[in-house]
């Protein structure tokens, strides 16, 4: 349970930090010139990783993710981690939008 609150609390922090539709967004830019460090955000795909891999199948619990992070509407961040059927072996990809969550500031 501890799991699902961190994701979700880190995924609500991230929808937080500016305005960006989700339909426009597709290729990541230059994190650097957006004020992000390519070093940490190399972080964050292992983090999801170790946490999907924690936990089994019959958990129930998220079996993967689409992380993007994005600034001034411009996209530093986009990496698909996981799986969409985990128990197919089918891994998630970026441009995979049913059934997502997206964020978006008005």
């Amino acid at each position: 349970m501890k799991l699902t609150a961190s994701i979700r609390t880190i995924s609500i922090a991230l929808c937080l930090l500016g305005p960006a539709s989700a339909d426009e967004l597709t290729t990541p830019g230059d994190a650097k010139s957006l004020g992000f460090s390519a070093a940490r955000l190399a972080r964050i795909a292992p983090w999801y990783q170790g946490r999907f891999d924690a936990f089994s199948p019959s958990d129930g619990l998220l079996p993967g993710a689409v992380v993007a992070i994005a600034k001034g509407g411009k996209l530093a961040y986009l990496q698909a981690i996981g799986f969409q059927d985990r128990g197919k072996t089918v891994p998630m990809k970026t441009d995979r939008s049913s059934g997502s969550r997206r964020c978006r500031s008005r």
